[in-house]
């Protein structure tokens, strides 16, 4: 009888035990998020040490997930019911199988917009976008003679300074007054560009207009050319106007961003040789038509 209660008592007192480490586990994984939330409250910790607790975090809880579900595999093993080997590939199986098709729903999400659930994954597709068009821009920019000598970091402020412009048909982009003309791509459309053998504010003799020699040359600007300044484009000042053939889009630099990079590196333009106006980036003069 004495026996008989004693082993129930070991068996009470037992479970009491597991029980008080159950809550003291419980409580513990409890505080920790009280403590996280103040601490972030009050004194937000920098972005390397927040990625640094969030890649142990989640190392953790992969870490808490294995044991859960692979123990099942060694108290099976244990208990004979499966073999070693089986019960080792069939968790190395299911292992890559869940890895596999967690990879792929993924990305058929993502790829069809679900990315924007996050706002970490829209910041982070926003700026691999943002890279992607930088490092387009400033392929373009080395196509200029003048600009090709810049180093990485100078082009690539010159490209966030880039905007995009939409001109209607018959639209005008450079007028004859026009100052600080800048640069200017075309992403789309055709412009057509006169360009006169004057510099800009050049007083011109009736005996030199008789000659006929402040007649422009024309050119048809299309997709990936560039057009304006064009002491950049060929060497040596002149007046520029430029209209829309089309409905266009254009990706436009402004002058003051060139002058801001340019400052102090004059040697930059003398690189590129004076020559008389015969095209650039392989346009060539034709017939001028009408918007």
């Amino acid at each position: 009888m004495s026996s008989s209660s004693s082993e129930d008592s070991e068996s009470e007192y037992s479970r009491g035990v597991l029980l008080v480490i159950a809550l003291g586990w419980g409580l513990l994984s409890s505080v920790t998020f009280l403590l996280g939330g103040i601490v972030g409250i009050l004194k937000p910790p920098g972005t390397i040490t927040r990625a640094v607790l969030m890649a142990f975090g989640g190392g953790a809880l992969i870490q808490a997930v294995t044991v859960e579900l692979f123990g099942e595999l060694l108290v099976a093993q244990a208990a004979g019911h499966v073999g070693s080997v089986e019960a080792c590939w069939t968790g190395i199986g299911c292992g890559l199988f869940g890895a596999i098709l967690s990879y792929t729903v993924t990305k058929v999400l993502n790829d069809s917009g679900a990315f924007v659930r996050n706002v970490n994954t829209v910041r982070g597709a926003a700026t691999l976008l943002k890279r992607a068009t930088i490092r387009k821009l400033v392929k373009r920019l080395r196509t200029i003679p003048s600009l090709a000598v810049l180093s990485q970091r100078q082009l690539e402020h010159l490209a966030k300074a880039m905007v995009k412009e939409n001109f209607k048909q018959g639209q005008p982009i450079i007028g004859v007054r026009s100052e600080d003309v800048g640069l200017y791509f075309v992403a789309s459309g055709a412009i057509q560009v006169a360009v006169y053998p004057n510099a800009p504010g050049d007083d011109v003799s009736e005996s030199s207009k008789d000659k006929g020699a402040t007649q422009p040359e024309h050119f048809i600007v299309t997709k990936d050319k560039p057009f304006g300044d064009m002491t950049l484009l060929v060497g040596r000042p002149a007046t520029v106007t430029a209209t829309a053939l089309i409905p266009t889009k254009a990706i436009f630099l402004p002058q003051a961003a060139i002058d801001d990079v340019l400052h102090g590196h004059h040697s930059v333009i003398d690189r590129v040789v004076p020559a008389r106006v015969l095209g650039w980036g392989g346009i060539r003069p034709v017939t001028p038509r009408p918007p």
